[in-house]
């Protein structure tokens, strides 16, 4: 496993922040451009997604942001 892929699966928001807390957050929140800013920001606190991990397979289809 490279450093990157290490980095990637070892980020507290995937070690430390669970379901519940998102789902406490969304409740907390009031309007859907709160919810929305709150996943951009969780999203900003993730590591570069490794080179290794853009395949076919991983693609959200779909999605509007395409990560690979």
């Amino acid at each position: 496993m490279t450093a990157t892929e290490q980095d990637f699966k070892n980020n507290p928001l995937g070690t430390e922040t669970t379901v519940d807390d998102v789902t406490d957050a969304f409740e907390f929140l009031d309007d859907w451009e709160e919810r929305y800013a709150y996943i951009i920001d969780l999203g900003k606190q993730l590591p570069a997604f490794p080179d290794e991990g853009r395949v076919e397979e991983n693609y959200v289809h779909g999605c509007q942001s395409q990560v690979c």
